[in-house]
């Protein structure tokens, strides 16, 4: 066996943090579950995210089966979770070019 006696590989790795647990409202599960399918239509260069593609949202409502009549509801869902993220998102880089 190589290694350091007492060193296992996951006193190597930096750990994340545990998930904070959160709750949804069941009426926001559909929304939040289409905004998750949507994590590849992120826009950006290198470590800022610019938006999503709204494009790729729409193929991505397309093929998930999301009602025509439910789209625009849906699509301004995803719009506020987006500018939350966005926010956050500028939040943390302003933090980390502080400090």
């Amino acid at each position: 066996m190589l290694g350091v006696a007492g060193v296992t590989g996951a006193d190597l790795v930096d750990e994340e943090p545990p998930a904070q647990e959160f709750w949804l409202w069941p009426e926001n599960v559909d929304a939040w579950t289409l905004f998750l399918r949507c994590s590849t239509q992120w826009r950006g260069n290198g470590m800022r995210r610019e938006g999503l593609d709204y494009q790729g949202v729409e193929i991505v409502m397309q093929r998930t089966g999301v009602r025509r009549r439910l789209r625009q509801q849906r699509f301004s869902e995803i719009q506020a979770m987006e500018t939350a993220c966005l926010e956050v998102w500028s939040r943390q880089l302003a933090e980390q070019a502080q400090g």
